[in-house]
């Protein structure tokens, strides 16, 4: 990517900005999930005192949350390899149009803004709602084992740490995603073509 030097730290500035997003969403992951692995008490009843009798064992109830934390991570993992890339399909297909307007969110006055501009906005919003559909799962895992104590659960949090890792927003990543929308975007508006669906 072709930037000017000004391009080139509005850039970096916007890259860091996705980075502290989807670090942050990982981070709190991470540290919940250390909390309920070494700091959390257990759920678990003590035994019965010396000398009194020992009560008669129940059996293990199931694991609900434990299960529909599983579950509810499949259900987002596939939310996330779609819905993502979808919506910025549609936002890119909008910007290729002309049709393409900023969040009401944007402070200020409106102002022109480039197709780079443009693009670095979609990007943030799809790396945030990636990192958030994993996010979200991740913490029902955690505490789901934080209650029911079952090791397996832990494994949706590591998981979804894991994949933000393979996808966190590196520079090379960013530009390359940027490098093939505009790409896109020009062959659409030189060739008429359609819009993505």
């Amino acid at each position: 990517m072709n930037d000017s030097n000004a391009d080139g730290k509005l850039l970096d500035a916007r890259i860091r900005v996705v980075q502290i997003i989807v670090g942050a969403l990982m981070a709190g992951v991470v540290v919940f999930a250390g909390y309920v692995i070494f700091c959390a008490p257990t759920n678990q009843a003590a035994g019965p005192a010396a000398g009194a009798p020992a009560a008669p064992v129940a059996a293990a109830p199931t694991p609900v949350l434990s299960i529909a934390a599983v579950a509810i991570f499949a259900a987002a993992l596939l939310m996330w390899a779609i819905v993502p890339n979808r919506l910025a399909d549609a936002q890119v297909a909008k910007i290729a149009a002309g049709t393409w307007t900023p969040q009401a969110s944007e402070s200020g006055p409106p102002r022109a803004m480039t197709d780079s501009e443009k693009l670095l906005a979609v990007f943030t919003t799809k790396a945030t709602i990636a990192a958030a559909l994993l996010e979200g799962p991740a913490f029902l895992g955690s505490a789901a084992y934080m209650i029911e104590r079952h090791a397996f659960t832990l494994g949706v949090a590591a998981w979804a740490v894991a994949l933000m890792v393979i996808t966190f927003p590196t520079r090379d990543r960013v530009v390359g995603w940027l490098e093939k929308q505009q790409a896109f975007i020009d062959e659409t508006r030189q060739f008429g073509g359609s819009p993505r669906l």
